[in-house]
């Protein structure tokens, strides 16, 4: 994320890169799918204490979906943001709906709710996210 906030990059080399790339991946290949991790890391900070089974379990419960805002402004294909609160995560989704059908969306946030509770309560749980430390 940091490479991508900072990153400086020659505008007529990405255009030959997404050019290439949509040749050999097809038309639909795109390059506006955002993904935005605002929680608030603190180095030095204790951890908080792990989250029982039963605790994860009413959070999700607990949980709520709501639609915030319709617009016919342009936007990206997708933009997620994750961001600290302090009732707990507040994960935001923003899509084009020519892409991305308005029915998906509860479907895909309750999806990410319930892997990220399936890794919390089992460090083999199958989510495809590689530890880096």
């Amino acid at each position: 994320m940091s490479a991508y906030k900072y990153g400086y990059y020659d505008p007529r080399q990405f255009v030959e890169l997404v050019s290439r790339l949509t040749q050999e991946r097809g038309p639909d290949f795109d390059v506006s799918c955002l993904f935005n991790d605002r929680r608030d890391e603190r180095p030095g900070q204790p951890a908080a204490a792990p989250a029982t089974r039963q605790e994860l379990h009413a959070a999700r419960d607990e949980a709520t979906f709501r639609w915030v805002e319709k617009t016919d402004q342009p936007s990206e294909r997708m933009f997620l943001s994750v961001e600290d609160e302090p009732e707990g995560l507040l994960v935001g989704l923003a899509a084009d709906t020519h892409f991305f059908p308005p029915a998906h969306f509860k479907a895909l946030v309750r999806g990410m709710q319930d892997v990220a509770i399936e890794a919390a309560l089992d460090p083999t749980a199958p989510t495809k996210v590689a530890s880096t430390g």
